[in-house]
């Protein structure tokens, strides 16, 4: 043979030595290194998306194996191989969880109760109140919605006259009184609405805190506001005056508005009212002032003064 061929034979079989060493050094590294690993535990994670509200079910929810150093506060760990999902943990969720995010504790309630209470910020109250389609936009008010509150309410004021100048139902037989009447007239029949509160969450729809976006607009006949303890006095005294109506506000509109416009009554909203009222009480009729006259008042006598 070759002496040539030998030594490349010789090299070839040094080259497969020490590729073989090589993998063998590799492979036991590797192994050192598994059995080096840091401790791991499972965790209960989300299975799927989880909305507010949702139970946790054993679809919705399953066990991971977590390194151990890396599990938060708080999350549910599994205390041995056999224990269930369902065990572990029953509850609904008071936040929105990402699949495969870790479920914490803090971001459950037990289903016995407190959940909508647990829904409440600090110093808040729940109330509901009574509705119909039409004063809930039809339906399509949702819980996490904010709306305004309007009160619709039935008055008739007339002013008495006499000591005090206090107001009565009963109308009056001076002057004064008849010409403060028919002001009132001008202004105000016997409706008027007001916007009582701004910017109230929306807490449940019925028996309902959970939004089902492939659920068509709900009818409700009761929905849940989250008000502070003032606005629980104002809705609990407005269902006794009158109707209440909710206007739904755009997505992140949180602005409070002041208007020290009038009320909104009817002889105000009506055209027809302004027309009729205007052509029936002239400016000097319902004043009570004449023009080119002072009128003087001495006791329980008026005297009327022609001036120039």
């Amino acid at each position: 043979m070759n002496k040539n061929v030998l030594i490349a034979f010789g090299g070839a079989a040094l080259i497969a030595v020490l590729v073989a060493a090589l993998m063998s050094a590799m492979l036991k590294g590797g192994k050192k290194e598994e059995s080096d690993a840091a401790p791991r535990v499972q965790i209960m994670v989300a299975a799927q998306d989880i909305g507010v509200g949702e139970v946790l079910t054993e679809t919705n929810v399953k066990w991971k194996s977590w390194p151990q150093d890396a599990a938060l506060p708080g999350t549910i760990q599994r205390k041995g191989n056999n224990e269930k999902l369902a065990d572990a943990a029953k509850g609904r969720t008071i936040r929105a969880i990402a699949m495969d995010e870790p479920v914490l504790r803090s971001a459950m309630v037990s289903e016995e109760g407190g959940f909508l209470a647990a829904q409440l910020a600090p110093g808040m109250r729940a109330v509901s109140i009574k509705t119909i389609p039409s004063t809930m936009v039809g339906g399509f008010i949702n819980p996490g919605d904010f709306v305004d509150v309007v009160l619709t309410y039935k008055i008739d004021i007339r002013y008495a006259g006499g000591g005090g100048n206090r107001f009565s139902n009963n109308g009056g037989d001076g002057t004064l009184a008849a010409d403060v009447n028919r002001m009132i007239a001008l202004n105000l029949d016997e409706r008027a609405a007001d916007t009582i509160l701004e910017n109230v969450k929306v807490l449940g729809i019925d028996q309902s805190a959970v939004v089902d976006k492939n659920a068509p607009a709900k009818l409700a006949k009761t929905v849940t506001l989250e008000v502070d303890q003032r606005g629980a006095e104002i809705i609990a005294l407005a269902t006794k005056m009158g109707d209440i109506t909710l206007v739904l506000r755009p997505l992140g509109d949180n602005q409070i508005v002041v208007d020290d416009s009038p009320t909104v009554s009817d002889a105000r909203l009506a055209r027809i009212n302004r027309e009729l009222f205007g052509k029936i009480y002239s400016l000097e009729e319902y004043s009570g002032v004449q023009r080119g006259n002072v009128r003087i008042y001495n006791g329980g006598n008026v005297t009327n003064m022609p001036v120039r």
